[in-house]
């Protein structure tokens, strides 16, 4: 069981990446990435953003035509705004499942993972406050249907009974497949743990347990064989991911003024940039994040947050950190630009779909806060092929 970062390198005998990885074509992805690449054509270019940015009068038209485009099947002119947004980020992991059919699901569940893991935490939220026993499955169903992930791995029903008969410390409910039930398990025995020193209801705590054990799985089932042949696609999206919440979390424990023991109960040890490298960094006392964070990330897929971190006072830098690490991941996609065929194309309209609903859902947001063109336009992400210039 791989319990960080080092763990899964010593297992699968990975050289140091970096941001020079060059995708390659793979045909054993040739019908699944050519049915992909039909569907680029219906991206947004940049000149359809700055139309919908200048006209906000057709907002909620374009959004309209936006979702019969994407996923007519999913569309109902009843939903507002915000709801057929939503609903977007399920459709679209519906649609790489769909693209990979039944030989390559296995690609589609790494990315589909982390729904397992947030459906997780909507479950151990509501019993921590005590809005749910073991008895409440079909109630906790019905109340937070809007919040839960539909496309997941473990349908939801079976993951509340699991859940709830674990929180209530029956342990022999097995319905999970084997490494979610060791990494749910994993970070529900910490949660109770916690709970019980404490004994005071701390939510936060859900969201770390289960981010960590999230990491840990998903780097798991990389190692796995099946997945060798696009196994370092895999570990750049979640270095991407996991290097980015540490560079959160450490910035805004220092801002709130919070012991290094805090922020090590964050930190999630499955990116390149190690505990002990920020450790260092930690005691220093400075308004400014120019505080040499260089670490051993040099030439990594970081360096545009560590830019950003020197250049932003703290507060900055958390406003503004968001948008970047969907920049990164937006970089990422570009790679899969100029292939034929392979894994990393479904990757890409996956990933360009995401940035996609996240630019329609700032642009609908600043319409109804009355923000300038400009301010808008600031916030978007970088879409696939290229920056968005507005």
């Amino acid at each position: 069981m791989a319990t960080d970062r080092k763990d899964l390198d010593n297992l699968i005998y990975v050289s140091p990446r970096s941001w020079d990885r060059v995708a390659v074509d793979d045909a054993n992805f040739a019908y699944e990435s050519s049915r992909a690449k039909a569907r680029f054509a219906h991206l947004m270019k940049a000149e359809d953003y700055k139309s919908l940015i200048d006209n906000q009068a057709d907002d909620i038209e374009w959004i309209g035509h936006w979702a019969r485009e994407f996923n007519a099947a999913n569309y109902d002119v009843k939903d507002t705004v915000i709801d057929t947004l939503t609903k977007g980020y399920s459709d679209n992991d519906r649609l790489l499942i769909e693209l990979c059919g039944g030989e390559k699901e296995d690609f589609a569940k790494m990315f589909i993972l982390k729904n397992d893991y947030h459906n997780a935490k909507v479950i151990a939220k509501n019993f921590l406050l005590g809005q749910l026993n073991a008895q409440d499955a079909k109630r906790v169903l019905r109340v937070n249907e809007s919040l839960f992930q539909e496309a997941a791995n473990v349908e939801i029903e079976s993951l509340v009974q699991w859940v709830l008969s674990y929180l209530n410390k029956d342990k022999s409910n097995s319905v999970l497949p084997d490494l979610h039930e060791k990494y749910f398990s994993m970070a529900l025995e910490r949660l109770l743990e916690e709970d019980a020193k404490t004994n005071e209801i701390d939510l936060a705590a859900v969201d770390i347990n289960l981010d960590k054990a999230y990491y840990l799985h998903f780097l798991e089932l990389a190692a796995e064989d099946k997945h060798k042949g696009y196994r370092d696609l895999l570990l750049d999206y979640i270095s991407i991911q996991s290097d980015s919440s540490n560079l959160q979390s450490f910035y805004r424990c220092k801002k709130r003024k919070l012991t290094l023991e805090e922020f090590k109960r964050q930190f999630v040890a499955a990116g390149r940039i190690e505990f002990t490298d920020f450790a260092e960094k930690y005691q220093l006392d400075d308004e400014k994040i120019n505080l040499g964070l260089k670490f051993n990330a040099k030439g990594s897929l970081v360096d545009s947050l560590l830019n950003l971190a020197e250049s932003s006072s703290i507060t900055e830098f958390l406003n503004e950190f968001t948008q970047v690490r969907d920049n990164l991941l937006i970089r990422l996609a570009d790679k899969a630009e100029g292939l034929i065929y392979g894994a990393e194309v479904l990757f890409a309209l996956w990933q360009a779909n995401r940035v996609e609903i996240t630019n329609l859902q700032l642009i609908h947001a600043a319409h109804q806060l009355g923000r300038s063109e400009e301010m808008t336009a600031k916030r978007l992400r970088d879409i696939y092929g290229g920056q968005l210039r507005v």
